[in-house]
């Protein structure tokens, strides 16, 4: 807890040259926040203002403040950097593009340095000097930035535009990660236990460093004391189906990694559910929102798996609830049939 006066008996501001152009007396501070303002004049002095308090206690205290002349930019460059970059990238592009405030494009010359943070042998940095019409894009090799060679992780680029004709130059900064996992992976769907009889269900959609489906990733699916070679599909999910119940774990690891980079894994355990009669039942619920037109009946089929042992027939009551209502309810006796 800090001690704060009621009232400080001055407050004033100096400009650069000493001149004092506000003050302030007595200036009430019971709600421990203090507003000041003041009107600079047209043609105000530039430079560092002071602004001076003094306390009760007769101690002075002060904090300074710029003022400058703000000049609107007739033009704003933007620096775009890859989405990613992989350890194994031979090249990337960086796209910079410099347009007028009103969109015309912006003639003159670029200069792009890319810096690979690195130290001492192994610090290098790389510019690049080309001329620029609104946007341009500019390809860098890594072994420029001996990306490979020195193990870098980060770039930081600056882009610098000197418009044709006037000089004026606009920089932009920019940095990007240099990531050694070239794809993960992300849970989509599982099951939450694994039940007696029951096979256990799990969807993982594999991705790029930038979040895009990773398709065609060739990779191997270990559980139950067996491995399988599966494949990513185009939009990069795929789905194992686990039929034993003594699975502990699902183990996941794509086969394309490269020197250089970390391997992409995944693993999974496994809730398993305990029945003492050993029977089970489990809902595949539809994945997204059910569509919903007012005034008019739906039919959703949602498949429900169940076992049990030296049992012929049981009866299903269906609870649905909705808007913290229940909306439906009904029971029925449905006879059970072996299947696999």
């Amino acid at each position: 807890m800090c001690w704060c006066p009621r009232q400080y008996p001055e407050v004033w501001v100096q400009t650069p040259a000493g001149t004092r152009v506000a003050q302030w007396k007595n200036v009430d501070n019971t709600a421990g926040l203090v507003h000041l303002d003041f009107d600079l004049a047209d043609e105000p002095e530039k430079g560092l203002y002071t602004l001076f308090v003094k306390t009760p206690r007769g101690q002075q205290q002060s904090v300074t403040f710029k003022v400058e002349e703000f000049v609107l930019p007739r033009y704003e460059v933007v620096l775009k950097p890859p989405a990613y970059i992989l350890g194994t990238d031979e090249a990337f592009t960086f796209t910079v593009c410099a347009n007028y405030t009103f969109g015309q494009p912006v003639k003159g010359n670029l200069s792009l340095t890319l810096d690979n943070t690195q130290r001492r042998k192994c610090k290098l940095d790389v510019t690049n000097n080309v001329t620029i019409s609104g946007c341009k894009e500019v390809e860098v090799q890594a072994s420029e930035l001996r990306i490979i060679d020195c193990d870098v992780y980060s770039l930081k680029a600056s882009a610098i535009v000197t418009e044709e004709g006037t000089g004026v130059e606009i920089k932009k900064d920019a940095s990007v990660s240099i990531t050694r996992n070239a794809v993960t992976f992300k849970t989509i769907y599982e099951d939450a236990y694994m039940k007696p009889n029951l096979p256990y269900s799990l969807k993982v959609r594999a991705e790029m460093p930038d979040g895009t489906p990773a398709g065609g990733v060739p990779m191997e699916v270990c559980a139950a004391g067996r491995c399988t070679n599966m494949t990513t599909a185009p939009d990069g999910l795929f789905t194992t189906v686990l039929p034993v119940y003594n699975t502990k774990r699902v183990y996941i690891k794509a086969l394309n990694s490269r020197a250089n980079m970390h391997q992409s894994e995944f693993s999974k355990t496994l809730e398993h559910s305990f029945s003492p009669s050993n029977s089970s039942l489990l809902i595949h619920a539809p994945e997204g929102k059910l569509k919903c037109v007012p005034g008019e009946a739906q039919d959703h089929l949602l498949p429900v798996l169940f076992s049990a042992s030296d049992q012929t027939s049981a009866i299903f009551t269906v609870q649905v609830v909705s808007r913290g209502k229940v909306q439906y309810q009904g029971s029925q006796e449905y006879q059970l049939t072996s299947g696999a």
